[in-house]
Parts: C-alpha cells; sequence; structure tokens
C-alpha cells in the first residue's frame, strides 16, 4: 500500500473511490464527477495537500484537505471496504501533518458523525480534541406570515459584517469565504426594517441547502427567521430546505424545530492543534 498525495488523481477516480467508501457508510454518500469538482472549488481542496492510499496504483482510500490561512479541513475520509482495518486514515494523516506543517498549517479540522464511534476513536488517538456538537436539519418550512420585515434579494458582499448577527460561528464548509468563492451556486435574501439590515439567509440556490442564516439579537423571535427561510422555501416547494452543522449550544435549534425542520443527524466539530 502506497500513500500520496492526491496530485493527478482525476475527479472521476476520486468520485468512484468515494462512492464506494460511503457505500456502506452510517449515512450513505454518492457524488457525481460534477459534485466532486464543485465540492474542490467550493472547500478549497487542495489535491497536492490531500492524501490518497494506493493498491498497485490503485485508489482504495483519501482524505480530502480544504485549506484557508493557517487551518486544514478534512473534507472527507474514506477507505473502500475491501482495505479496511490497515490503520489507513492514521497511515495518511501521519503522511500529511508534517507536510501541511511546512506550509504554515497547525491548525486541523473535521466534523465526524456522532454515531461513529469507531471513526471518533481514531481521531482521538491522534490528538483531535471535540470542540462542540452540531446537528443538521431537514424538512419543509411551515408557511410564514408576515412579521414587519421586508425581504429582498441582495448580494452577500452587500453584508459588511456578517459576524455581528451571528447566534453561532458556521462550520467550515459554511464559513463566509466559501460564499465569497462561488457567488454564482449562492443566494442570498435579508430582512430589513427600513432600509436597516436586521438579519439574512445565505444558501446554495441549487438544493436550497442553507449555509449560513442569522438575525440581529434585538430583532429576534419576532417571526423574521421564520419570513427569512420561507422565501428560500418559495423557490421550489417540491424540494427540502436543508442545514448543516448549527451549533447545540446556540439558540437556532429549536428555532429550525418550530419552524418545521427535522433532525437528521448529529456531529462532532473536532480539532487538532499541530505546530
Amino acid at each position: 500500500m502506497e500513500i500520496n498525495t492526491l496530485d493527478g488523481v482525476t475527479t472521476s477516480e476520486i468520485a468512484d473511490t468515494f462512492n464506494v467508501a460511503f457505500s456502506d457508510y452510517v449515512v450513505p454518500l454518492t457524488l457525481s464527477e460534477a459534485d466532486v469538482a464543485s465540492k474542490i472549488l467550493l472547500e478549497n481542496i487542495a489535491l497536492q495537500c490531500s492524501a490518497g492510499a494506493f493498491s498497485d496504483g490503485k485508489l482504495v482510500g483519501f482524505i480530502l484537505i480544504g485549506t484557508n490561512g493557517i487551518v486544514a479541513y478534512n473534507a472527507g475520509t474514506g477507505v473502500i471496504p475491501g482495505c479496511r482495518g490497515q490503520n489507513l486514515t492514521r497511515r495518511m494523516y501521519d503522511f500529511l501533518l508534517p507536510r501541511l506543517a511546512e506550509k504554515g498549517i497547525v491548525q486541523h479540522r473535521l466534523e465526524v458523525i456522532a454515531a461513529n464511534v469507531k471513526a471518533i476513536r481514531v481521531y482521538e488517538q491522534m490528538g483531535f480534541k471535540t470542540s462542540r456538537k452540531v446537528t443538521c436539519f431537514k424538512g419543509k418550512v411551515a408557511t410564514a406570515r408576515n412579521h414587519g420585515a421586508t425581504i429582498r434579494r441582495i448580494e452577500f458582499s452587500d453584508i459588511n459584517t456578517p459576524e455581528n448577527f451571528w447566534d453561532f460561528v458556521p462550520t467550515y464548509q459554511n464559513a463566509s469565504d466559501v460564499m465569497f468563492r462561488m457567488p454564482l451556486l449562492h443566494g442570498t435574501f435579508g430582512a430589513f426594517d427600513g432600509d436597516l439590515l436586521v438579519g439574512y439567509v445565505a444558501f446554495a440556490t441549487a438544493s436550497l441547502r442553507i449555509k449560513q442564516f442569522a438575525v440581529a439579537e434585538n430583532y429576534r423571535r419576532k417571526g423574521i427567521g421564520q419570513q427569512l427561510f420561507g422565501h428560500v422555501q418559495q423557490l421550489d416547494l417540491s424540494k427540502d430546505v436543508s442545514v448543516i452543522n448549527v451549533d447545540d449550544a446556540s439558540g437556532s435549534i429549536e428555532f429550525l424545530k418550530s419552524i418545521g425542520l427535522t433532525e437528521t443527524v448529529s456531529q462532532l466539530d473536532m480539532q487538532l492543534f499541530r505546530a
């Protein structure tokens, strides 16, 4: 078994290996070649900073790494069923960590499904620690009446300091730079009190997956959040609205339940600091 970077590996081969690796996962996943290409762009995945396990030249395992400054984000780890039990995740990380350190990356982040006890144990043995628990949601948004705010389309770049609205800090794939990186794939609705922006929701237009949502503290519990989500739902009533990785310690959990969304999976947000 050889461990090397994914530099030069095609998106088609990554997609094929990904789909075999996740076919029996706790939550089965399937990605097309186009999905992989989009994921690489959105999450700033650098194949030269990512690792693959190769058996006779064939990709059988991988760690996809997205980078942002000093942060390396594990955007996906998988090993095909026939090659498990060889400690490949640990071996790929042992290969990656010193190479990433040479690039000045000292913080490593990932999310792992809370029910995946085996994977959590592997990451903990490597030194990862749980920083928080996050939950994903999906469903149809309950109809909202007008609560006095005016909702209209805006550009995400129109929000000068989105963090001033936040109830919790988004995880890596929902960070603000994702919206800036691929603006044509995202839309944003703003809620206004007169000319004052008091809330917003940013989402992937094709899937109705919410990337960020927030309402200014003084305007919460007035139905504005439901208005924003309702506008997203109205774009395509046949699709579910989804939200991933909502901080369990935030008030947003109860809000999402109140507008008709259902919990789908809980994850642990884990971090490792390595100079």
